[in-house]
């Protein structure tokens, strides 16, 4: 039997050369890995907002008429239209056209006195009291900005009444329009 001669096993001997190439190959794979999965990011900028030019109004009163001092509760539904005045005259007049925020705020009644629609319209001369439609602009429950041209306005609102019963309000809701400019 021959005697099988061993040899030594190689060793790899740690040169600073190596090191250095073995940081640089794990460097570029951390790289590499990181650039498949985040091939890059953006942003885009927020932009300002600017607010749109402010109007100038004129309130010609505090407190608006209406047509009517009481409405006849009956025993079937009754609808119809009011035009909100300062005694016959505009409820206010824009100055400078503009943009303006309205706010409405209805008072709370109880079973079926109310009103659907509060329209702006433009005053041309002494308006009809109880028009048989309101034509203009609805701003009742709205806080979206509108633009006003330069004149004199007031306010239709079609109103409601349910048929009379134990619990019929003894009053329409008392309605509140503020006007804020931007």
């Amino acid at each position: 039997m021959r005697k099988r001669r061993l040899t030594p096993r190689a060793t790899l001997k740690l040169t600073p050369k190596l090191v250095v190439i073995v940081a640089v190959l794990v460097t570029v794979l951390v790289i590499a890995v990181y650039g498949v999965t985040v091939l890059f990011t953006q942003t885009v900028p927020g932009p300002g907002i600017t607010k749109p030019g402010a109007g100038a109004v004129i309130s010609n009163c505090s407190s608006l008429t209406l047509p009517v001092s009481s409405v006849g509760a009956t025993t079937s539904d009754q609808s119809g239209y009011w035009s909100a005045t300062c005694n016959g005259k505009p409820a206010f007049n824009v100055t400078t056209e503009g943009v303006f925020l309205p706010s409405v705020t209805v008072q709370s009644v109880c079973c079926g006195a109310s009103y659907y629609n509060v329209a702006l319209v433009n005053y041309t001369g002494i308006p009809d009291p109880t028009p048989s439609y309101c034509t203009g602009t609805g701003i009742l429950y709205s806080s979206t900005s509108m633009v006003l041209s330069q004149g004199a306005y007031y306010y239709c609102l079609n109103w409601s009444l349910n048929s009379y019963t134990a619990n019929t309000p003894s009053s329409f809701p008392t309605v509140t329009i503020t006007r804020n400019s931007p």
